[in-house]
């Protein structure tokens, strides 16, 4: 009698729904996924459009990170990075790999921020991350097929898309490998790796 009430159902679903700062955060997260799947990075500075939102939703939604193991080997990383930016600095290098050098570790850690980022959202709601890693299969495998078929074409629409993080013309049609948005086919390979992972991982798990 009780549990077919309206009155119920209505407060049941007004309990599951998301504080708006959690819906906020989650779409916030799904822009993040899109844009490091499709979107171009900064021309200027190679990182994602979607990292200073990341940032800065970090710091509004005032994401905590937990003093874990993860938390421990992030801790060696920025160690040996700054290390790394020490050393430049001792063996008198040029201004400009001392620069490089420094922009490399900028780049390095504050990547990182992805991962704390997701790794809270994760702990707070359920992500859907099937579509989109579904819609990047068939991207990633409709260029890589095109590639084959017309890599000049191929290359010369990444080149436009993508801009100077691409291979060169040259590169790309000497060795005649595919690289997506990157300049080295082996890291394009290990990314479409990392980013179907846990569709893999969810399929394995049902099975």
């Amino acid at each position: 009698m009780y549990r077919n009430s309206p009155q119920l159902q209505i407060i049941g679903k007004r309990t599951q729904r998301l504080p708006t700062k959690l819906k906020i955060a989650k779409w916030v997260g799904y822009f993040a996924l899109f844009d490091i799947l499709f979107l171009p990075y900064f021309q200027l500075i190679v990182v994602p459009f979607s990292l200073p939102v990341i940032l800065f939703f970090m710091v509004w939604l005032r994401i905590e990170i937990k003093l874990d193991h993860f938390f421990l080997l992030f801790s060696i990383i920025v160690f040996f990075s700054l290390i790394s930016i020490i050393y430049s600095f001792h063996l008198s290098s040029p201004q400009y790999f001392i620069t490089l050098n420094i922009k490399r570790v900028a780049q390095l850690l504050l990547i990182f921020s992805y991962f704390f980022y997701f790794k809270w959202l994760a702990s707070k709601i359920k992500l859907h991350l099937t579509p989109f890693i579904v819609l990047f299969i068939i991207y990633f495998s409709f260029l890589s097929l095109t590639f084959i078929q017309e890599p000049l074409v191929t290359t010369t629409f990444l080149k436009y898309i993508y801009g100077k993080v691409t291979a060169t013309h040259e590169h790309a049609l000497t060795h005649l490998r595919y690289s997506y948005f990157f300049s080295d086919p082996n890291t394009a390979g290990y990314f479409f790796l990392i980013a179907i992972s846990p569709l893999l991982t969810e399929k394995r798990s049902v099975l």
